[in-house]
């Protein structure tokens, strides 16, 4: 797996899952693996935040997002890409402006997991019901 491709995945969310609607998503999320720290904040209007960090290069999101069933659609509308690794940032840039419309897993009200096409699974847990 490329090294950023898991950023647009953990987005991409691959499993089976109660339905829910948006509001249940609605707060801070934040997710460690394999080096990458990433944060979420769903908002009630609709929008979304996400911070994510590796190998000392930060991405941050901004969009809009929907739940659809057991589908999270999110839809990137800004993004910036800071750090000194010229090749990551390359890399990375273009995945930050797709956007997805995936199956995802509710594990219980405060944890999804994410699982990706290729590669472990991807762990949110809520820090927040407020984002």
């Amino acid at each position: 797996m490329k090294p950023w491709t898991w950023l647009m995945l953990s987005a991409a969310l691959l499993g089976v899952g109660c339905a829910r609607d948006s509001s249940s998503i609605v707060g801070s999320w934040r997710s460690g693996s394999l080096g990458t720290m990433s944060e979420y904040h769903f908002f009630p209007d609709g929008k979304f935040t996400m911070r994510t960090t590796r190998s000392g290069v930060t991405a941050d999101v901004e969009g809009i997002y929907k739940i659809d069933g057991d589908r999270l659609a999110m839809t990137p509308t800004k993004s910036t890409v800071d750090g000194a690794n010229v090749a990551l940032r390359a890399k990375l840039e273009p995945s930050l402006k797709q956007p997805s419309r995936v199956p995802m897993k509710w594990d219980d009200s405060d944890s999804l997991t994410l699982v990706m096409p290729k590669g472990p699974g991807l762990v949110l847990s809520r820090n927040s019901t407020k984002p």
